[in-house]
C-alpha cells in the first residue's frame, strides 16, 4: 500500500496558522513548504524540520509537541 502524502504551502496563512500547519505537519508527516522552501520534509519514516527556516516561536512550538509525543 502506497501512502500518499500531502504538500502544504503556508506562504499566504497568518503566522498562527502556519505554526498550527507545521505542528500538525510535524505530528502527521506532511511536506510543508514556506516562500518554496520546504520547513518539513517526509521521507521515508522519518520527518525532517529545518531548523533554519522557523521563527523562535516555532522552534518553541515543536519542541514542546516533541517532549509531548516522546
Amino acid at each position: 500500500m502506497t501512502q500518499v502524502l500531502a504538500e502544504i504551502d503556508i506562504t499566504n496563512l497568518p503566522k498562527r496558522k502556519q505554526r498550527a500547519k507545521l505542528l500538525l505537519a510535524v505530528y502527521h508527516g506532511y511536506d510543508v513548504v514556506r516562500a518554496g522552501y520546504y520547513i518539513v520534509n517526509h521521507i521515508g519514516t522519518t520527518t525532517y524540520v529545518s531548523f533554519d527556516d522557523l521563527t523562535p516561536a516555532e522552534l518553541r512550538a515543536v519542541a514542546k509537541l516533541k517532549a509531548k509525543i516522546g
